[in-house]
């Protein structure tokens, strides 16, 4: 997993750091961009310390950024995802499952989905075993239906998102495609 401290100390001078992309937006600090332009800061910086990860381990950038986010998830849920790999009650795949389930949650309900799906299982003589895959599957679907509701909930929630969103796009089998936007537009939208 990479840690974000290893990512915000910095060993080398060449390491990349995030301040790095802060000229190119006209100011020295991250303390003075408005909040579009840190979000915007943080979702290159992460992008370009997943693409540096993702040439370093090899591993698939989808991959590198699900490590990254994690890494910068508040310390409350990175720590018990740090904690079951460490004493070795789950692999890195769990980890990474866990987090591509609840990333989009809130932070009460991550906290409580790690803690009824990472760590130990208890086999039937009541000792703690380290979950298989499908194991650890099955707790961490539970733990989410438990917290966030039932699967039908979570479908309405997720349609009701698709509902609201204001980009479509639309590929023919010809390959030709049409990328539609909705809502107010961006002023630096130019349309002729």
């Amino acid at each position: 997993m990479v840690r974000s401290g290893a990512i915000r100390d910095g060993a080398h001078d060449d390491d990349f750091r995030g301040e790095q992309l802060l000229p190119g937006l006209g100011v020295t600090s991250p303390a003075d961009l408005t909040p579009a332009q840190a979000r915007r800061w943080r979702a290159c910086a992460k992008s370009a310390v997943a693409a540096e990860l993702n040439a370093l381990a090899g591993w698939g950038i989808q991959n590198c950024h699900d490590r990254v986010s994690l890494s910068l998830a508040p310390r409350s849920i990175a720590s018990q995802a740090l904690c079951g790999l460490r004493e070795g009650w789950n692999d890195s795949r769990a980890v990474l499952d866990f987090w591509r389930r609840v990333r989009g949650l809130s932070v009460e309900s991550a906290e409580k989905i790690a803690g009824a799906a990472l760590g130990p299982h208890v086999d039937g003589d009541g000792q703690p075993v380290r979950p298989s895959q499908a194991q650890f599957a099955e707790r961490l679907g539970r733990a989410v239906i438990s917290v966030e509701g039932s699967q039908a909930t979570a479908r309405d929630r997720r349609e009701s998102r698709l509902r609201d969103r204001d980009a479509f796009a639309d590929i023919d089998d010809d390959g030709v495609g049409v990328l539609s936007l909705t809502g107010v537009r961006p002023r630096w939208l130019r349309l002729p």
